[in-house]
């Protein structure tokens, strides 16, 4: 049952992931301003979805080792992950390539965990 769940939440997870990578680039060239706004903007929800891919990682390790309660915390930190998403898919026509890095690099942490 551990398992089944985990590999429904990871997949749900690396689908979000995933469409968050191919989203449509903007046409509009903003002002200097808010490109900074923005830049800023999308530090914060990396840093919002860094501390999501490690609370997911830590819930991950414990529900594999037979801890329930963490195992019935996955499905609310599902529902993060559907609200990072959304937020995500509007980022990479938006992200500093510094920062997409790091989103990439976060992507595979949280696979990596879900295996």
């Amino acid at each position: 049952m551990k398992k089944v769940f985990l590999t429904i939440a990871a997949m749900t997870l690396m689908m979000s992931a995933a469409s968050a990578t191919t989203s449509n680039t903007s046409s509009a060239t903003p002002i200097v301003e808010n490109v900074m706004a923005t830049m800023d903007e999308w530090d914060d929800i990396l840093n919002e979805y860094e501390k999501f891919v490690n609370q997911y990682v830590e819930y991950t390790k414990k529900a594999k080792n037979g801890d329930v309660t963490a195992l019935a915390k996955l499905p609310g930190l599902l529902k993060k992950a559907q609200s990072l998403s959304a937020k995500l898919e509007k980022a990479s026509s938006e992200m500093t390539p510094a920062q997409m890095a790091r989103y990439t690099k976060l992507v595979k942490k949280l696979a990596d965990a879900a295996q």
